[in-house]
């Protein structure tokens, strides 16, 4: 049982993990140690820090080494301005940089997100990486490995106003004017801007082969974890999704889970939902190791 993290709240969205007792918060590598030495675990909207904090206690025993950063998702995702939101991510890219600076250590990074609240905090990550000017080039020899647990969903109007509405029935009845009056004037700016629409443009970033742009080049495989109960993202949104990344060339792997809610795969079969992730991080080092051997 590996030691037990301590967290630091960079902002109201990011917190990243330290190792106690250690130089820098940092612990030794072991020569045989693959875990990657960075995980960017995106939460679900609304979800308090220690319900994510089960699914970061879970990965720092898979990957005792790891850097470990816990993204937050909140309702305000859909009103903030885009320079808002970039600016929450700022901590994330500085830590990524950091990592991958530091080249001959550096062992990749893991990516996990939950629902599409965490997919729009990833999607926003990755435009503030695609827009970066590095002095040096990007790690060209490093994993990466993308998990999609409950996500993405395509269903426009009414799943963003269930992603947003308060979950107490009369807070929902009060607020759900505000919320339908917000999603139509963003829906017209869009129009007019050209911008795609939230889910739209959500699909579309989850289907990049590369993950984190300007950070670690080359297309990365990715687990799907989703059910056919999930009432809020519908399995055949996923299974869309799946159709249109195999058609891509891009790597897929499936784990679909049966009777199981909305990001609850987890606490259902633990060890079967870790063993994928584990599985999937496993063998991108593998093929990655393959790649630079030929």
């Amino acid at each position: 049982m590996p030691e037990k993290l301590t967290w630091i709240r960079l902002n109201p969205y990011v917190s990243v993990s330290c190792q106690p007792n250690t130089p820098n918060g940092r612990i030794v590598v072991k020569n045989h140690d693959v875990s990657p030495s960075i995980i960017l675990l995106f939460g679900w909207m609304g979800a308090r820090f220690h319900q994510v904090l089960d699914y970061a206690d879970a990965l720092h025993e898979l990957f005792p080494s790891s850097t470990i950063v816990i993204i937050s998702s909140w309702a305000e995702f859909v009103w903030r301005s885009q320079s808002y939101l970039n600016t929450a991510m700022i901590p994330v890219v500085e830590l990524l940089q950091s990592e991958r600076n530091h080249k001959t250590r550096f062992r990749g990074a893991l990516v996990h997100i939950i629902s599409n609240g965490g997919g729009w905090q990833f999607m926003t990550l990755r435009k503030v990486l695609s827009n970066l000017q590095l002095s040096t080039p990007p790690a060209d020899r490093a994993p990466t490995a993308l998990i999609l647990d409950s996500v993405p969903d395509d269903k426009g109007l009414k799943s963003s106003l269930r992603a947003v509405s308060p979950t107490n029935p009369i807070l929902r009845v009060l607020v759900f004017p505000f919320l339908f009056c917000l999603y139509v004037s963003i829906f017209i700016h869009n129009r007019f801007t050209g911008r795609l629409p939230l889910f739209a443009e959500l699909r579309v970033a989850l289907l990049q082969a590369e993950i984190l742009p300007f950070i670690v080049t080359g297309g990365a495989p990715r687990l799907y974890v989703y059910s056919q109960s999930d009432p809020l993202v519908l399995a055949t949104r996923v299974e869309q999704h799946i159709a249109a990344a195999a058609q891509l060339g891009l790597d897929v792997a499936v784990e679909e889970f049966e009777g199981t809610s909305h990001a609850a795969h987890m606490h259902s079969d633990p060890e079967r939902y870790w063993s994928a992730v584990h599985s999937m991080w496993v063998g991108a080092v593998a093929r990655m190791s393959n790649t630079v051997s030929h």
